[in-house]
């Protein structure tokens, strides 16, 4: 089983191997959706020597929508990808496997991780783009453990699910927080950032609850106001039997993730020695020890039903 998580930089992949992650994903926000910070692909192959050194894996974020005017560079860093012979890209429109046939590649003999944000909701869905040949699905974040179980017993390929961070609830093309600072004219520092400025939104029942901007390339995003946290679920989250757990550590320090990351390398640990009889209470209590004010833990929606 996989412990995953996201780096925004040379040395967080240095540092997330460092703590026990079995691969790291990273990537550059033109090509792809709410990357903690953008990688060249000279850092990207710094970044997978630094994966052989540690014996782990790198995977490449290309799950942002491709429209018609990025086809070519989009096709061009595809190519730059696979001579790099980094160990999977995650891929979320379908013009990637239009790309790859046009490269002279079959789709199936590479692997592709399946990540197309919130309609990877069915075993239909799934099974779908397994037979295109992608060898992971990401699931949707709304779904519940029971039908996650389900999909999973039908589904002939790899499922990947998130254990920790927080999830994106809404997401425009258009960047309206940097619309909205140019009107006002106080847009005046562009190294600057949604999340670096710390802005949220509320809303008039729950004042309390502050939903964090991300704004990239790709436009807005408006994350939730808690974190998932999985850590004393594992056992009943494994019988969904996943082979990969994902840490996002979008909106939070190089040392908070690094302490998550370690955590959960303990836990699963335990898990596979001692089966699910572990106890966990004493890894909760640690991260408890961390857990932010203004981001409490959940379950997301693992025990719960999504109301449409």
């Amino acid at each position: 089983m996989e412990l995953l998580a996201n780096a925004a930089s040379l040395d967080e992949v240095e540092r997330f191997f460092a703590a026990g992650a079995d691969a790291m994903i990273v990537g550059h926000e033109h090509f792809a959706l709410r990357v903690p910070a953008s990688l060249t692909l000279d850092e990207i192959q710094e970044a997978q020597t630094i994966a052989k050194r540690y014996d782990r894996k790198l995977y490449v974020a290309m799950n942002r929508i491709i429209h018609q005017d990025h086809l070519h560079e989009v096709q061009h860093y595809l190519e730059q990808l696979l001579a790099l012979c980094v160990d999977a890209i995650q891929g979320g429109d379908p013009a990637i496997f239009v790309m790859l046939e046009q490269l002279g590649l079959d789709p199936k003999a590479m692997t592709l991780h399946w990540h197309s944000e919130t309609t990877m909701t069915s075993y239909q869905t799934a099974s779908f783009w397994a037979n295109k040949g992608a060898k992971r699905i990401v699931l949707s974040g709304e779904l519940s453990l029971e039908e996650i179980r389900t999909i999973k017993s039908q589904l002939n390929a790899e499922i990947q699910l998130l254990i920790q961070g927080p999830t994106c609830l809404f997401h425009s093309r258009r960047p309206l927080v940097e619309s909205y600072l140019r009107h006002q004219s106080t847009f005046a520092d562009k190294t600057e950032t949604s999340v670096s400025r710390r802005l949220f939104v509320t809303e008039s029942k729950r004042v309390a609850q502050k939903y964090p901007i991300f704004e990239d390339e790709d436009g807005t995003h408006i994350m939730s106001y808690d974190d998932v946290c999985m850590l004393d679920h594992l056992p009943e989250l494994l019988t969904t039997q996943p082979e990969s757990l994902f840490i996002e550590t979008l909106l939070h320090t190089t040392s908070y993730n690094e302490t998550m990351i370690r955590l959960y390398r303990r836990a699963i640990d335990r898990l596979t020695l001692q089966n699910t009889d572990a106890d966990l209470s004493s890894l909760r209590e640690e991260a408890n020890a961390i857990e932010l004010v203004d981001r409490p833990f959940s379950t997301g929606f693992y025990y719960k039903e999504q109301i449409y």
